[in-house]
């Protein structure tokens, strides 16, 4: 190095420790820009589990798999994890114009619903001996009591309508009571021999019943109104109801009944009760809408909304699941037909 190249060096050797002071405390002053990873995902989107429209969907006993049936009458399971096809689960005969399955809660047997000459028919399947079996025009409206072995229904005659309950075939009744009206629809408790009863006529409305199928005994919630449907907690404890308003057709408003004290409480949500699905220990609500997914808390009565549709996802959400120990959700989209899994 020379001694003119030096003494340049020595010149600019302080200008450049000033610049560099400079630049330190300049980043040291900013705030810190976040770290961004290569890949930011801000929600989960709904995934389209079945592309077909499905009737019925129902988590299975080890809840990994999801059976259904489809507008064919056909029967499947899918697992709810990976893209492996539905597997069928072959019937001993083809169902025709199926509206829908009715799964007991601990029973490998259900009821198929089916539309006969406009009217709802049922057919009982005998996991058993893998059989289908109609029942008698005159049964309507069965369900499945705790334990899968005993049924509750209405037992139509030309001139009455009678409660009764049977073994799951039909057979071995007992009566339990006379009905008071035609038009009753028919919800079993899951944990309790009790059953709801109510209406959805506007002009002639009724209150809400619950019936004790050991004593006969009916008693009324609420005052007479008209009803879309009902839902009991996992518990038997409570009673979520679906309360028609007018005749102009308006969303139902969510009641909750407290069946240990028979208060009421408006949720202040609308929804059809196919919209709304317990969480497994009954603490929480949720209640899916075209616009999305809110969480409601029993005890507290707080609302949260825990997955908001975007502008992309024209969804119409309804036969609600929640799994009961992994943080996912289940929907049919009204409109199209198909299941999707949701990731919570």
């Amino acid at each position: 190095m020379t001694n003119k190249a030096f003494v340049r060096l020595l010149v600019l050797l302080p200008l450049l420790m000033i610049a560099a002071a400079g630049v330190y405390l300049f980043t040291r002053s900013s705030p810190e820009s976040p770290s961004v990873p290569a890949e930011v995902s801000l929600s989960s989107k709904p995934q389209a589990l079945v592309p077909e429209r499905v009737l019925s969907p129902v988590l299975s006993f080890d809840r990994e798999k999801i059976w259904f049936m489809t507008e064919e009458g056909k029967l499947f399971r899918k697992h709810i994890e990976g893209s492996d096809p539905p597997e069928e689960y072959p019937l001993s005969a083809v169902i025709q114009n199926p509206e829908g399955v009715l799964w007991p809660t601990d029973s490998k047997d259900f009821i198929v619903v089916s539309t006969l000459d406009g009217h709802s028919r049922y057919l009982f399947f005998d996991a058993t001996s893998s059989t289908l079996a109609p029942y008698p025009p005159t049964l309507r409206s069965p369900q499945f009591l705790p334990g899968g072995n005993k049924i509750v229904y209405d037992w139509v005659t030309q001139a009455t309508h009678e409660l009764k309950v049977s073994d799951a075939r039909g057979t071995n009744f007992t009566k339990i009571a006379d009905l008071f009206r035609p038009d009753y629809e028919l919800l079993a408790s899951p944990v309790k021999q009790e059953v709801a009863l109510w209406t959805r006529d506007l002009k002639n409305p009724s209150k809400l019943l619950v019936v004790d199928l050991f004593t006969g005994k009916f008693r009324a919630l609420g005052t007479n109104a008209g009803y879309q449907g009902v839902s009991f907690s996992p518990d038997g404890t409570k009673l979520l109801a679906a309360k028609l308003g007018d005749a102009s057709g308006g969303p139902p408003r969510l009641v909750l009944f407290d069946l240990l004290t028979s208060q009421a409480r408006d949720l202040s949500l609308t929804a059809e009760i196919e919209r709304t699905a317990w969480q497994e220990d009954g603490q929480a609500l949720l209640v899916g809408s075209p616009a999305g997914f809110i969480k409601y808390q029993v005890d507290n009565q707080e609302q949260e909304e825990i997955y908001k549709f975007g502008e992309s996802e024209a969804y119409s959400p309804q036969n609600l699941i929640l799994h009961p120990q992994k943080p996912l959700l289940f929907f049919v989209d009204q409109k199209t037909g198909y299941l999707y899994r949701l990731e919570l």
